[in-house]
């Protein structure tokens, strides 16, 4: 069973050299590195450097990095690096709206024009983007469509019905993670959204509800849950999750898994 990480902080994951093992033996072929400013960004493309065909990079700015004031004063130069570096990339990301931790009209300008920005790039450059979004749909998929990307995926997805079918119709994936076990919304969508727009994550570090920091070889485990919430082969997600990654972020076939 071949299966592939979409969206991890492999910058943050701790004893990184095990935890990409543990990988491995669980049948983990990708891991998608996430980029969230310069720094992370950077880190991603070295690891994908030291690792070819196992780890890629994605470089992107996070909205909650829109909020540091280091960050703040150094926003340019931060942009450029993602946008000079992004054809070394396999997908932008992380970027997108948050307007839950986030409020204040200032702010909300201040992600849009970056998001705006960097999806530009993105669109120029046929990148898939990958998306956080939270309380901003209607924002998030209206720049989307303005700046022509093609191919988006939203992480941790936990908008409702409605939002779901917009983003399923324009053809853009939704990925499943560990919340799949123990919240309602990403369970909903996960069990709804056609086996063709799903992929797999597990945005490790992060820690959920009875499952504690995650970790990219926890993409197995969510291939079971899925399984069992959809009444399906766990062969059968893991195959088509990883053809889904494969074609959406342009890896090519066969991935080579590291001896």
């Amino acid at each position: 069973m071949h299966l592939i990480d979409c969206h991890a902080h492999l910058d943050l994951v701790a004893d990184l050299p095990d935890a990409l093992e543990r990988a491995r033996q669980a049948g983990v072929v990708g891991i998608v590195a996430q980029g969230r400013d310069q720094r992370s960004g950077e880190h991603a493309l070295g690891l994908a450097a030291r690792h070819p065909g196992f780890v890629f990079p994605a470089l992107g700015i996070h909205p909650y990095r829109l909020a540091s004031p280091r960050l703040a004063s150094r926003l340019e130069a931060e942009l450029r690096f993602v946008e000079e570096n992004l054809p070394r990339a396999v997908a932008l990301g992380e970027v997108g709206l948050d307007y839950f931790y986030h409020e204040g009209h200032q702010r909300r300008e201040l992600q849009q024009e970056v998001f705006r920005r960097l999806c530009h790039r993105a669109a120029g450059l046929d990148k898939p983007v990958l998306v956080h979004c939270w309380e901003a749909w209607e924002d998030c998929l209206r720049l989307l469509m303005e700046e022509g990307v093609k191919r988006a995926s939203f992480h941790w997805f936990s908008a409702g019905p409605s939002v779901l079918a917009e983003v399923l119709g324009r053809g853009y994936y939704i990925s499943a993670n560990p919340s799949v076990a123990s919240e309602e919304p990403p369970r909903q969508a996960a069990a709804q959204a056609p086996l063709s727009q799903l992929l797999l994550e597990t945005d490790a570090p992060a820690e959920y509800p009875s499952w504690g920091a995650s970790q990219p070889a926890d993409v197995a485990r969510i291939a079971h849950l899925l399984a069992e919430l959809r009444g399906e082969e766990v062969a059968q997600i893991a195959q088509a999750t990883t053809a889904n990654a494969t074609a959406f972020l342009g890896l090519g076939v066969p991935l080579r898994q590291e001896l």
